[in-house]
């Protein structure tokens, strides 16, 4: 008697490029490649978009707890730079040059750092979608809404931060 898989009824589940696929939406060709670049041990890449615009680049790939962990640090780095600043007393061009240092470094770090953010964050969601939906075309759905990216969130973002720059700019506080 033959085996009821083997009968063709029940199609072989898709590879994993496939979710990614559905997960990573727009440009997902390149992250693909640097996704199976990750898997096979080539951990160095490096991601122009989130060396330019580091947080933005984040919340618009939905990466919302690596966004809140990255705007942790750059509110700490700047903290910190002000407190040692303050207790060193150095001519007044230390701290922009210092800022600007910090910066350029941070944005180092998160442009090489950047692929392999997106791909833990997004494998971590594609995992919990998986045990959660297992029916294909239900998870698919879900794939689709969790991943991709989002424009609304960037304008929120947007939002925030020109609320907060204006707080800032006439010494408010909230």
């Amino acid at each position: 008697m033959p085996d009821i898989l083997d009968s063709g009824i029940y199609e072989d589940p898709p590879d994993e490029t496939h979710d990614w696929r559905i997960f990573i939406g727009p440009h997902a060709d390149y992250y693909i490649h640097q996704w199976q670049a990750l898997r096979s041990g080539h951990w160095w890449s490096f991601n122009f978009p989130a060396f330019l615009v580091g947080g933005l680049w984040m919340i618009y790939r939905k990466m919302y707890l690596t966004t809140l962990l990255y705007l942790l640090i750059v509110l700490g780095i700047d903290y910190l730079e002000a407190f040692i600043l303050q207790r060193i007393s150095p001519a007044p061009w230390m701290y922009p040059a210092s800022n600007i240092l910090s910066t350029l470094l941070l944005a180092v770090v998160v442009g090489f750092a950047g692929n392999w953010l997106y791909f833990e964050e997004s494998q971590w969601k594609i995992d919990r979608l998986k045990r959660r939906y297992p029916e294909r075309p239900l998870l698919e759905r879900k794939l689709a809404r969790a991943g991709g990216t989002s424009y609304l969130s960037l304008g929120i973002l947007f939002l925030i931060l020109f609320f907060l720059a204006l707080l800032a700019n006439f010494n408010l506080t909230i």
